[in-house]
């Protein structure tokens, strides 16, 4: 045989080979991993039961908690407060009547 003519039955009879091995490879691979379409590295779901129970722990956060605006109140005339008509907390609009002063000090005032 020539020696080019020795070079390429060798290299077929290489790839002859190699392509019986590859497809008898694919062929025990198939068999021992399950089809997945669309995904290779599916893995199993956990199904669980949704339901109402009773949370038995407590978590306590220790904190300091501080308004975010704040405003200063300034009376005209002095005097106790007769009465308040909001409780801390409440949100409060322009011009509400937030607290009366007992008029009886300052009309006193005015009459002498």
């Amino acid at each position: 045989m020539k020696p080019r003519r020795l070079i390429v039955v060798t290299v077929t009879a290489l790839m002859v080979l190699s392509l019986f091995t590859g497809s008898h490879c694919l062929a025990q691979n198939a068999e021992t991993v399950p089809d997945v379409p669309g995904n290779a590295d599916a893995r199993g779901v956990v199904l669980e039961t949704v339901g109402i129970t009773n949370i038995t722990g407590e978590k306590k956060y220790p904190g300091t908690v501080k308004a975010s605006r704040t405003a200063k109140l300034a009376f005209r005339v002095a005097g106790p407060l007769s009465r308040v008509d909001i409780k801390l907390g409440d949100a409060v609009k322009r011009g509400q009547v937030l607290m009366q002063i007992d008029p009886q000090d300052y009309e006193e005032i005015i009459l002498l």
